[in-house]
């Protein structure tokens, strides 16, 4: 018996979406195979349909999307190293920070900044 080949590893939510809308329409359509009655078999070949439907408008969305900005987070010990990448390719490395200021940096990429280059203490008030 030969054996089916795995899909390859999603790598986003909507591969991952994809795969899944996939099996539930490949489902459906056996079980329908199987099926005695043909209202049955009507009502799972209508919803493998629609699962084959969603595949089709996630696909579209999917490839519709532009390019896009994504964060490289690499974690060394305390210590978290970030990157800004366009299209899989480095455009910022910013210098490892303690996994504590690391929150900071995150908190203003998702605000929808850059994180600061070096953070400094405010200076202590003179006497």
């Amino acid at each position: 018996m030969s054996e089916v080949p795995s899909p390859p590893l999603a790598t986003s939510l909507d591969q991952i979406d994809l795969q899944m809308l996939e099996a539930k329409e490949n489902l459906l359509r056996q079980q329908a195979e199987k099926a005695l009655r043909e209202d049955q078999k009507a009502l799972l070949i209508a919803r493998a349909d629609d699962f084959k439907l969603q595949q089709k408008r996630l696909r579209k969305r999917i490839e519709s999307r532009p390019p896009k900005l994504s964060w490289l987070i690499e974690e060394d010990g305390n210590h978290i190293q970030l990157t800004r990448m366009h299209n899989g390719k480095p455009l910022d490395a910013y210098p490892p920070v303690h996994r504590s200021m690391a929150g900071v940096y995150l908190q203003a990429i998702v605000q929808g900044f850059h994180p600061p280059r070096v953070l400094t203490p405010i200076e202590p008030p003179a006497e």
